[in-house]
């Protein structure tokens, strides 16, 4: 809610990636699908006021996000759009990458 105004319901988990210690600091993500947005609540992000570490809040297709996410979000987010577009099981991502 903090960074974009919205409190959504969170459905389903699409993707869950590990990252270890070697390169950064040791975490588990999870990338939740919240639903489509409607007009009222794209809205509520027009004029939501983020803290001052967010410079901006934008709606980007997903054939433009590897021109504004570093590589490993960017992977993430691609195999989460994918397990949703094709009900996929839920990917485990090492990295951003399909563990084996």
């Amino acid at each position: 809610e903090t960074e974009t105004g919205l409190v959504l319901p969170l459905r389903s988990i699409l993707a869950t990636d590990y990252t270890d210690a070697r390169l950064l600091p040791e975490a588990i993500d999870f990338v939740y699908w919240g639903g489509r947005l409607t007009r009222a609540q794209q809205a509520t992000t027009t004029h939501h006021r983020p803290p001052r570490h967010i410079t901006g809040l934008h709606f980007i297709h997903p054939d433009h996000l590897a021109d504004t996410m570093d590589p490993d979000q960017h992977h993430r987010v691609t195999q989460a759009l994918d397990a949703l577009t094709r009900g996929a099981h839920l990917p485990f991502l090492l990295r951003g990458i399909p563990a084996e």
